[in-house]
């Protein structure tokens, strides 16, 4: 029997549900919504055995799925404004969006779907994260079992939305030799496969990328309604809403919480989403309550959950703005209640035995720490220094370019002092990896992190953490401390693979103001 949880909501009722009054176009609604059911009951095992290889993860199951037709019924707040075809589709991508959470997902198995090349990669990170060395190569093929596991969730979590757009076309073979497709009518298959998927796969995109990915209304198939339009972007922005407003309960039921037994930030997250209310929309904002008091033992749960509230209030302000700036129809819900401070938030998420003071570690004056961790107080007035770290990073960026392009062997280092008027300046130039915009935003100019160490690196890169590459550089510091020789430096820089137009400079002017990033001028 289907669970009244989606059937009951606004937006079904008012697309996909039977017996609505004066419906002119029963059959038509009739052949999606018994599309609809059979993805439903076949995904619905698919996700039951997604618990087995990711059960620390929140719950993922076809629960989780009818949710979000509770959700898609609040963001949207007009239950009138998506046409049956819409409302199937979208309702397709909720199904899939989530279904690659679990191995079952990966019918070649998941290391052969990432690939081997990616899965060296994600070993030697976590294990540089972990035991803070880098692994041999000959240790890259037997890492330990708890190394195994963190890799396979977080393989699965960097996966699962890329697979989504796969699994409406892959095929399971039965013992007799038929196949099992999860949208098994072929025609909607065909006509509707590739947006679906697209949709299921957007939920973890970057919200800017939406508008450009989804320019483009699709018109009625032959045998429905001319007006059936289908509007790809306003699809894509509910359902990433749904889902990132979908935190309640049912995401960490209590006695699956105590059989599980989760660990580390999985069980805050657990803590958390245990006893959250469903949420409520209140003019524009979406209000969540906790249906119990945070004590002193679930201190750290409770500003998980305020971080991730706030995470999901920045998902409606971007997606509202998105809708606002393109003209469109902005959706009902647009922003999260109480999220603005702690003491707001304690109102609504009240705390037992403790009091929510924001008193965190926090950097008043970054450039001042820059200046005294990456100037004289670390290094010494000492010029070489600066020199030395400078070779130092260059050498890394050399080294980890051979990591990555096989035909390279000729890295050079060049360092000169050159002198302008009545200045001095010091060139180092290598020919090493190079730096593309995202990395220097997010790598060169995080202050006391190893960009080489993180995820963000390692997926630019494939094959590099996993290549022997052991970088110098460990702390994320050694660059800054060129200050030490002058207020005045520039970096110009590209990717070893990008063209001339990808170089970009990045020009500071001391440490108290923040650097400008241009693209070079073409060369005359």
């Amino acid at each position: 029997m289907v669970e009244q949880s989606f059937t009951a909501t606004v937006l079904w009722q008012n697309t996909l549900a039977p017996g609505l009054r004066h419906d002119d176009h029963r059959e038509q609604r009739e052949h999606l919504r018994v599309s609809y059911l059979s993805l439903r009951d076949k995904a619905t095992v698919l996700l039951t055995e997604a618990a087995r290889s990711t059960p620390s993860f929140t719950v993922h199951d076809i629960t989780h799925v009818d949710a979000l037709w509770e959700t898609a019924s609040l963001v949207c707040g007009d239950p009138h404004s998506l046409t049956p075809a819409e409302a199937y589709v979208l309702g397709c991508a909720f199904v899939l969006h989530d279904a690659a959470m679990g191995l079952a997902a990966y019918k070649e198995g998941l290391a052969e779907v990432i690939g081997q090349q990616r899965w060296q990669d994600l070993v030697a990170v976590e294990y540089f994260k972990k035991n803070g060395r880098w692994l041999h190569e000959d240790e890259l093929s037997s890492p330990p079992s708890e190394i195994i596991e963190t890799c396979v969730m977080q393989a699965v979590r960097e996966s699962h939305a890329a697979h989504a757009a796969r699994l409406v076309d892959q095929p399971w073979s039965t013992s007799s030799g038929n196949e099992i497709y999860l949208i098994q009518d072929v025609h909607l298959r065909e006509a509707y496969g590739p947006l679906i998927g697209e949709l299921a796969a957007s939920h973890w995109w970057d919200v800017n990328v939406l508008a450009d990915r989804f320019k483009q209304a699709k018109g009625s198939l032959p045998w429905q309604p001319a007006d059936w339009i289908i509007e790809p972007l306003k699809l894509a922005c509910i359902l990433r809403l749904a889902d990132a407003t979908q935190i309640d309960s049912r995401r960490a039921p209590t006695f699956l919480f105590t059989l599980r037994r989760p660990q580390g930030e999985s069980y805050h997250h657990w803590r958390f989403q245990e006893h959250i209310s469903r949420p409520q929309l209140s003019g524009d904002r979406v209000t969540y309550t906790s249906l119990r008091p945070f004590g002193r033992d679930a201190t750290e749960a409770w500003w998980l959950a305020l971080d991730y509230l706030r995470e999901v209030d920045r998902e409606l302000k971007s997606v509202d703005a998105l809708l606002h700036d393109l003209g469109r129809t902005r959706l009902a819900a647009r922003a999260v209640a109480g999220v603005d401070s702690p003491e707001r938030f304690a109102e609504l998420f009240p705390v037992a035995a403790w009091r929510p003071v924001d008193a965190a570690l926090q950097i008043t004056d970054v450039p001042a720490l820059v200046g005294t961790l990456g100037g004289e107080q670390l290094y010494g007035k000492e010029p070489e220094v600066a020199v030395r770290e400078l070779i130092q990073n260059a050498q890394d960026a050399i080294l980890a370019r051979a990591g990555v392009d096989l035909d390279f062997d000729d890295g050079v280092i060049e360092v000169r002092l050159v002198q302008e008027g009545d200045d001095w300046i010091l060139e180092v130039r290598d020919n090493g990896i190079g730096m593309d915009e995202d990395t220097i935003v997010h790598s060169l100019l995080d202050f006391g992190r190893s960009g080489w160490s993180s995820n963000r690196i390692r997926i630019k890169f494939p094959g590099l953490a996993g290549s022997g590459f052991r970088p110098r550089g460990r702390f994320g510091i050694g660059f800054f401390s060129i200050f030490i020789l002058g207020d005045h430096v520039e970096l110009l820089t590209r990717r070893y693979d990008g063209a001339y137009a990808d170089a970009r400079r990045v020009t500071f002017n001391g440490l108290g103001r923040r650097p400008v990033l241009t693209a070079l001028d073409p060369p005359a």
